[in-house]
């Protein structure tokens, strides 16, 4: 009985060595998906959002620009930092860095095209502007000529006037001014008609053109050409 004791002590003591080598076992070493190192592994790791990231940022080159394109910019942005500093997995860096990418390129060429238009528009109503401060311009220059028309028209020709013609009045001294060049395109007894050509184009493209009629009866009618 003595001499066999030891063979039943080392038969008790194999389960107990057995069951501490798996209880030293660390978690890391059983739960190791396959394919993995211990070293690529966190299961504490979020998934990050490399998906919607994606989804936000190809949908803002398509249709919705800067709505879209800049949440996945902001969003992008502050995953790539979290995987950088390992919050969030490897495996969710393409798709988020494309994502982020894909945002800002959807909201910069908007906001380009954006630019664009305000600009043209811009240019248009500038533009526009312009023609229509000089054709008020030359319309006041004709309505000055009018008036020394009539003028031209009440003198006697004793004091150097037509005696109740316009024959003979002239546009000295008002032939051209910083607003345009005019010319009498008839003249009468009991009326006489100047055009004006303005420094801007018109509807037409061509420089506008603004036509003043006056009559003996002091009636001015002043008629756009274009």
């Amino acid at each position: 009985n003595i001499l066999q004791q030891p063979s039943n002590l080392k038969q008790t003591q194999q389960p107990i060595e057995h069951q501490q080598a798996v209880q030293t076992q660390t978690p890391s070493q059983t739960n190791i998906p396959p394919f993995q190192t211990q070293q690529q592994y966190n299961p504490y790791q979020a998934q990050g959002r490399g998906v919607l990231i994606l989804t936000l940022g190809i949908l803002s080159l398509i249709i919705l620009g800067p709505i879209l394109g800049i949440p996945a910019w902001v969003m992008g942005k502050g995953d790539l930092k979290k995987i950088q500093d390992g919050t969030i997995s490897e495996n969710a860096k393409s798709s988020t860095k494309t994502g982020m990418i894909l945002g800002i390129i959807g909201t910069c060429w908007v906001l380009v095209v954006l630019l664009g238009i305000f600009l043209v528009v811009g240019i248009n109503l500038s533009q526009s502007s312009s023609v229509e401060a000089n054709r008020s311009a030359v319309v006041q220059d004709l309505n000055s000529i009018s008036a020394h028309a009539m003028q031209y028209y009440k003198t006697s020709a004793a004091m150097g006037g037509g005696n109740g013609s316009f024959l003979g009045f002239t546009l000295s001294g008002y032939n051209s001014t910083a607003n345009g060049s005019y010319s009498i395109i008839d003249q009468y007894y009991s009326s006489i008609s100047i055009e004006g050509v303005g420094t801007e184009k018109g509807d037409d493209g061509t420089y506008l053109k603004m036509q003043v009629r006056v009559s003996s009866s002091g009636n001015i009618s002043i008629i756009k050409l274009n």
